[in-house]
């Protein structure tokens, strides 16, 4: 079983670069969606809500239909950001977000294995080359 530690460490730098690409996008993201009769306005960003404008007409409103306005418009923004999110994860790491695939245990204990059975086999060449060494120069 070989495995190649390299490639997975290589598509971990560039899992970790496309996280960190990801979280910058992310933070630097804000939405806005706008009630069907322009009276409210809301922005949305990573951190929450970001504000909330209201249109002169929109204060003529009944406080509970305005209220539940505000609410609509603030969720809309909320669900664009969140798509938007989703669409950007999906665009840095695929659809399943596979990008990096560790090894699965198997495959990480076959290669554990092989790489023992390596080192106890040069180990073994090893010793065998020191006492020979040694024999060499305790008969000059």
């Amino acid at each position: 079983m070989v495995f190649d530690f390299a490639a997975l460490a290589d598509s971990a730098q560039q899992f970790a670069a496309n996280s960190d690409d990801l979280r910058r996008r992310i933070d630097e993201l804000e939405t806005e969606a706008e009630s069907a009769d322009g009276r409210v306005k809301a922005r949305w960003t990573s951190a929450g809500l970001a504000g909330v404008d209201l249109d002169p007409r929109a204060l003529r409103m009944p406080a509970a239909e305005l209220g539940d306005l505000i609410t609509e418009t603030v969720k809309a923004a909320q669900q664009e950001l969140e798509r938007r999110v989703t669409d950007m994860t999906t665009e840095s790491f695929g659809p399943d977000g596979e990008q990096m695939v560790p090894p699965s245990a198997e495959e990480a204990a076959a290669f554990i294995t092989d790489m023992h059975t390596t080192f106890e086999g040069t180990l073994q060449e090893t010793t065998v080359i020191i006492d020979n060494l040694r024999r060499a120069f305790q008969q000059r």
